[in-house]
């Protein structure tokens, strides 16, 4: 019932707006009577599984937007929001403290290790090295 109620809402949105392409970027509006919303997520990590630190260091890589090897804050706080972590933006910041030993403000690959603890005492991940 709620998503009908939120087709109709975004429906009548659609109709409402004159300029259609500054809508919101996530909606697609492919005519005048379908919409989809588009999955930006394809990060996605469940909780209930564990992942070995391989693992966690791959899928750690899909955040490092600018490719430079090192996780900002903003990086850290998709990777927590894809794991549908609540107050991402705080704890993004609590995550470099912990694991920002140099103080630079990011987190290298031979600070992931700090990165990995956190992970597990606050947002729940269960990481393990085999």
């Amino acid at each position: 019932m709620v998503h009908i109620y939120l087709a109709h809402i975004l429906h009548s949105f659609y109709h409402s707006t004159r300029n259609k392409k500054a809508l919101h970027p996530i909606i697609h509006y492919s005519s005048k009577y379908q919409m989809a919303i588009r999955n930006t997520s394809t990060t996605t990590r469940s909780l209930d599984a564990d992942m070995t630190v391989e693992e966690f260091k791959e899928w750690l890589k899909h955040f490092d937007v600018d490719k430079d090897g090192r996780i900002s804050r903003q990086e850290l706080q998709r990777a927590i929001k894809a794991v549908r972590g609540r107050f991402s933006g705080w704890k993004s910041i609590r995550g470099i403290r912990h694991a920002d030993t140099d103080g630079d403000g990011y987190i290298d690959s031979d600070e992931t290790d700090n990165l990995i603890d956190f992970a597990q005492k606050n947002l729940g991940l269960k990481i393990v090295a085999y």
